[in-house]
């Protein structure tokens, strides 16, 4: 993987000219590298706590409406040969040439077509992950696909057409494989292996990370006289807020909470704590999320 950096952003390049923002959660393994073990232990290693310093929040004098609409980054590629599945006739491995350089691509390749041709993010569809299974003949011809776990019979509906319209050949043995397709809603940081189903042995997925900005610009509210800020979060998780040490209480409108305090200054940091590590900064209510802002100049 080459980074290269320009003024406005930083992008990642990958085989094949495939570019995407760094904020979308990308990883890379190779049938050397991802053994289900490893797998493991870099989900039980993964750290849960994300750090942005000075998180950029726009003064007063730079007050402007923001869209309702979350700011949705997708579709991350994530790549999972894993290891061989315990049934003779699933393997995800054997008989199968490097999926970067073989003709493997062409199909993961389809797959991730399937959300070109969709608004940047259809929120009928929901968020999670999908499993389908498919069988290859010994003519490598792909047949036969099936949903096997279901989070969105809407998108599975449309995946089997797209899916059914696949005519190339396949690099793989003659056999039943599994992949699995889309996305989650978690915080900056979260790492992907940990929203996949690990009793699903695939041979690849493709999925992404459903970030909304955490925080946005201030925002004019003639609501007791105070400026309404605004903050953008998963609130699925409906995380605690904490502002200099106090917490706050916020309603949340298309996933945006407007925050009844006033965060004006340039100088302020943000931590998004959660689990055990978000328990011991506050207490058992925050488990599921804490959003700590700091706004006191040091």
């Amino acid at each position: 993987m080459m980074l290269h950096k320009t003024k406005s952003r930083q992008v990642a390049i990958l085989k094949y000219g495939l570019s995407v923002p760094l904020f979308v959660s990308m990883v890379l393994f190779s049938s050397a590298t991802a053994t289900a073990e490893k797998l493991t232990k870099a989900i039980e290693t993964s750290p849960m706590i994300e750090l942005l310093s000075n998180a950029e929040l726009s003064p007063i004098e730079d007050i402007e409406s923001i869209s309702t609409k979350p700011n949705v980054v997708r579709k991350g590629k994530l790549l999972f040969p894993l290891a061989e599945s315990k049934s003779d006739s699933i393997q995800a491995s054997k008989g199968m040439e490097d999926p970067i350089n073989g003709t493997l691509q062409n199909f993961i390749d389809y797959v991730g077509l399937f959300w070109k041709k969709q608004s940047p993010f259809n929120s009928e569809f929901g968020v999670g992950v999908s499993y389908y299974s498919f069988d290859v003949d010994e003519n490598k011809r792909a047949s036969n696909f099936k949903v096997i776990k279901s989070v969105s019979p809407d998108k599975e509906a449309r995946m089997l057409i797209h899916l059914s319209a696949f005519k190339d050949s396949i690099n793989l043995a003659k056999g039943t494989y599994n992949f699995y397709e889309g996305d989650y809603f978690g915080f900056p940081g979260d790492n992907p292996a940990d929203y996949l189903d690990k009793d699903i042995h695939a041979t690849f997925g493709v999925i992404g990370n459903v970030i909304s900005d955490l925080i946005t610009r201030d925002k004019t509210r003639s609501k007791a006289g105070k400026i309404m800020n605004n903050l953008k979060a998963p609130y699925s998780k409906s995380p605690i807020i904490l502002v200099n040490g106090k917490e706050i209480k916020y309603t949340v409108n298309d996933k945006i909470s407007e925050l009844g305090v006033t965060i004006d200054t340039k100088q302020q940091e943000l931590k998004i704590l959660e689990g055990d590590a978000a328990v011991a900064a506050y207490n058992e209510s925050a488990r599921n999320g804490l959003i700590l802002i700091t706004t006191t100049k040091k």
